[in-house]
């Protein structure tokens, strides 16, 4: 879907939830989108009682997109009726303001590493790799995280069309953008992005990452790297950071 459609899609989400309690989207397309999401146990159970997080950051201004599986484990502010988060936005809905979602996600506020909580601690080291790849400081405009499932669980259960998905709710939107570089952390959203369509190489190189997969591509002038190392996504080596920043410099 386009950019705008699907800002209006979690705008409306949003207000309804927050001003009738409907938590569970009752729009047919998001509906089924939430319904995609199955648990195999308790840990991997949705949180429902948690606000969604869809993306977060300024697709107006960032030149980087960050795809996560999901928000993974919450954090108590982010609980739909105690949370502070949630009163704020609903403080100004009373006020009047309808893009709620929209404005809190552009502070980014997993990016004010100042602040000690499981976001930031989530944030910072990834922004530490994104910095090393591409040679450059980034701050909160420069990024948007985008979720390939968007509500919460512990640990990730099991997703239905991951390819429709991603085109639906990752790719079309970014097209919009001028986002010139997707990072791709982890095997489900590599392989997602695969499915959808997008060519990607698998780089054979003798990594120091010694469990670390990398994956380049271009498409409709963006570059797409996809990592795939343990539980971490990414590599935290620096020799294997300088090479994936060689090989996307050659990408132009």
């Amino acid at each position: 879907m386009k950019l705008l459609k699907y800002l209006e899609l979690w705008r409306n989400y949003y207000y309804q939830a927050l001003t009738q309690g409907k938590y569970v989207p009752e729009d047919s397309f998001l509906n089924s989108y939430y319904h995609s999401y199955s648990s195999k146990n308790d840990e991997t159970r949705r949180l429902d009682e948690y606000m969604p997080e869809p993306y977060i950051g300024n697709f107006s201004t960032a030149k980087i997109a960050h795809i996560n599986i999901n928000p993974g484990p919450i954090i108590d502010f982010q609980h739909w009726t105690e949370g502070e988060v949630a009163k704020s936005l609903h403080a100004e809905i009373i006020k009047g303001n309808k893009n709620v979602y929209d404005d809190w996600a552009k502070k980014f506020i997993y990016m004010d590493f100042e602040n000690d909580n499981a976001g930031t601690k989530f944030m910072e080291p990834r922004v530490k790799y994104f910095e090393s790849v591409l040679d450059c400081k980034l701050g909160k405009d420069d990024i948007v995280n985008m979720e390939l499932y968007a509500w919460h669980s512990d640990k990730f259960g099991k997703l239905r069309n991951t390819s429709e998905i991603f085109r639906e709710y990752i790719l079309e939107p970014l097209l919009d953008t001028q986002v010139k570089y997707v990072f791709l952390l982890r095997k489900p959203i590599v392989e997602a992005t695969i499915k959808s369509g997008i060519n990607l190489m698998k780089i054979e190189e003798q990594w120091s990452s010694g469990t670390l997969s990398v994956y380049v591509g271009k498409f409709r002038g963006k570059i797409f790297i996809g990592t795939v190392n343990f539980m971490r996504g990414y590599p935290g080596n620096k020799i294997d950071q300088d090479k994936i920043g060689e090989i996307i410099t050659g990408l132009g």
